[in-house]
């Protein structure tokens, strides 16, 4: 199944990914449901990709040989609070799935 990328080469990986012209992003219904309720849009997400930083180790996504990741950072619209991302990279086809987005503060 390989192996999670340590944090340090998550972050580098994904922010790399998200500067790719190629990249498609593909979003949960879960996903839109909370970015329409922290009233964020998608560019949010794009700088959060961008700028963002992984924390910790990725879990195994429940497609095997992949991985789910926490990306977290600030965005233009979130008010200066942190916002973290779960997100599943391919890097191989250039994509990300976001499964949601909420605020870091209250992470449950």
């Amino acid at each position: 199944m390989g192996k999670s990328l340590t944090p340090a080469k998550a972050t580098e990986k994904i922010r790399g990914l998200a500067q790719d012209e190629h990249l498609s992003l593909y979003f949960t219904s879960h996903y839109r449901q909370r970015l329409e309720e922290r009233q964020l849009i998608n560019s949010d997400t794009l700088h959060l990709l961008s700028t963002g930083f992984v924390y910790e180790e990725g879990e195994p996504s429940t497609r095997n040989g992949f991985w789910k990741y926490k990306i977290r950072g600030k965005t233009p619209n979130s008010s200066n609070r942190l916002v973290e991302a779960v997100v599943i990279p391919s890097f191989k086809n250039k994509s990300i799935k976001i499964i949601t987005i909420y605020w870091f503060d209250e992470k449950v």
